[in-house]
């Protein structure tokens, strides 16, 4: 670091604690490193695509025995009776058989659902609704499970598709969380069941070789946090910045700012911050970007003179 940039970042810090609060706002998620977050990229993509917004459970009507439920955790056993209330089911297969009405211990009617495993263990739910209820809700979910129906419908729509990532959030095949590139394009090898949150798992080749993993919800995009169109985008975003110089892209799309970007280059590379702090000084419009994981970056008239 020079000795005028070690000036900068040490004035921009007197200026974080002298300027009042004036324009500050909060915005994004706490994250442990500089990251652009979802809102932003789906904003970005400008969440043109609805692609798996229809996808959702099967009716309970037709629900056939031999459906398949895939287990997320093995707390799930609490679920089916003190007498399956061992051995392990994460990652196991509840296998449909039927629903019965059941009568419970205070005398109320209410659907129980029948299941087995793989290895022959009889597995029952009780809803607590009457079947009646549930004919009308016309829906059922199972918690802890993933159907196997959604999961088999998002892979006919997505695998070997090719789109461009909007999140550099990637996870290793360990499932390690890591800082990835975004807004490049990347291949679906396949989809898999995810977890308790995110019921989707999707494995990519990033384009060089490398594969990795990101989980997504499916549904209605407008409610799901990690839907399709925050995640994936099916045009390239560098169209929407035909203007931006490769060089700049290049920091974009690797997570990183320099010198001499501007307020929206710098939001495309690591999102919005936690609070802006704004005065004038000699002429300029001074900004100061925090973010809750102790970088900030500092703006004179929109352009970036320095960062931490």
């Amino acid at each position: 670091m020079n000795i005028h940039t070690r000036f900068t970042l040490q004035y921009a810090a007197s200026i974080l604690l002298a300027v009042s609060a004036t324009g500050c706002f909060t915005g994004i998620e706490s994250t442990p490193k500089i990251t652009a977050n979802e809102k932003d990229l789906a904003k970005i993509s400008g969440g043109e695509s609805n692609l798996l917004s229809d996808i959702k459970g099967e009716p309970i009507e037709e629900w056939k025995p031999g459906k398949r439920l895939y287990v997320t955790d093995n707390k799930a056993l609490m679920l089916f009776g003190e007498e399956n209330n061992s051995g392990s089911l994460q990652g196991e297969y509840l296998i449909y058989d039927g629903v019965e009405k059941v009568l419970t211990i205070t005398g109320q009617e209410v659907a129980e659902f029948r299941f087995h495993t793989a290895d022959g263990r009889k597995m029952r739910y009780r809803s607590g609704h009457s079947p009646e209820e549930i004919s009308r809700i016309g829906s059922v979910a199972i918690p802890l499970t993933i159907e196997e129906t959604i999961v088999d419908e998002v892979r006919r729509r997505l695998k070997g598709s090719t789109f461009y990532i909007m999140t550099s959030l990637w996870y290793d095949m360990n499932e390690h969380s890591f800082n990835g590139r975004k807004f490049v394009p990347v291949k679906i090898l396949d989809v898999k069941e995810g977890n308790t949150i995110y019921p989707v798992r999707l494995l990519i080749d990033d384009g060089n070789g490398y594969r990795f993993q990101l989980f997504m919800s499916v549904g209605d995009s407008r409610k799901a946090p990690r839907s399709f169109a925050s995640l994936l985008s099916e045009t390239d975003p560098r169209l929407k910045y035909p203007d931006t110089p490769d060089a700049v892209w290049n920091n974009i799309i690797n997570g990183r700012v320099a010198i001499d970007m501007t307020r929206d280059q710098c939001r495309l590379a690591i999102g919005s911050p936690a609070e802006i702090k704004r005065r004038t000084d000699n002429n300029y419009l001074i900004e100061i970007w925090s973010y809750e994981n102790g970088h900030y970056l500092m703006f004179k008239d929109g352009i970036l003179s320095a960062y931490r």
